[in-house]
């Protein structure tokens, strides 16, 4: 019949099959092998070069805590905010301060002001409760929010003639006591030359050495919070001052 091939040549016919072994077993095309062979250390030397390179960004208990300017104490990079702030009057030892947030962050801060008031109870918190008496005076803000920088706790900042001190977001993961050291780091600035001037690494030293004092006074229900494993860090250095300027705090 016209069209019709003979079965020998539809034998012929399939040559786009995958090639085979004379036992039927399939088998790889050999660019495909070649291919692989190239392919897969490249992916391996990737993936080492990915590690080195994380590995190669830790950061120390110095740089944890990046140096701002003369209107912040600390960079924190962007922050996110809650869209509809609630802003009611702090009670305790933080009445004239005014807090700002969602349900959530209002719980962080009151709760985080809550445990400072209490260590401020204590003489050697005396420069804390000179910021204290500072920011009130400044009409000052307590709030929270999501740090771009994901690591830095706190920061205080100059905000339209006001002095606001921000809380990092991750606090409402865990007990807000913790905030409280990252919270006493900031009135130690307060109470010094700052806003006006970029913090200097005696400064930042000062500030540090009292949120130490801070965590060993508090009771944590878990592990100390990583504000306080920086402190601990920074100050077995031989010369934490000296590790401070490295880090970009003006010495």
């Amino acid at each position: 019949m016209v069209g019709e091939q003979h079965p020998a040549r539809r034998a012929l016919l399939p040559l786009d099959a995958p090639p085979s072994a004379p036992d039927g077993s399939p088998l790889l095309h050999r660019w495909f092998a070649i291919a692989m062979l190239i392919l897969v250390p490249l992916g391996l030397g990737v993936v080492v070069w990915a590690f080195l390179a994380a590995g190669d960004t830790t950061l120390s208990a110095a740089e944890r805590r990046p140096v701002g300017d003369a209107s912040i104490t600390h960079d924190r990079g962007s922050v996110i905010l809650a869209d509809e702030a609630t802003r009611v009057a702090a009670e305790g030892c933080g009445e004239g301060i005014t807090l700002e947030g969602d349900p959530g962050g209002l719980a962080v801060a009151r709760r985080a002001l809550a445990a400072t008031c209490q260590l401020l109870q204590r003489a050697e918190f005396a420069q804390a409760s000179v910021g204290l008496e500072r920011w009130k005076e400044a009409d000052g803000v307590l709030r929270v929010g999501a740090f771009e920088l994901t690591g830095v706790d706190s920061t205080a900042l100059l905000e339209d003639g006001r002095l606001v001190i921000e809380l990092n977001a991750v606090f409402q993961l865990v007990d807000a006591v913790q905030a409280a050291p990252s919270l006493v780091h900031e009135l130690a600035h307060l109470a010094g030359s700052w806003p006006g001037a970029t913090l200097s690494a005696e400064a930042e030293l000062a500030a540090v050495q009292l949120q130490d004092v801070a965590c060993a006074r508090l009771n944590f229900r878990t592990d100390p919070p990583r504000a306080c494993l920086d402190a601990d860090e920074l100050l077995a250095d031989p010369d934490p001052a000296a590790r401070l300027a490295e880090a970009g705090f003006p010495e």
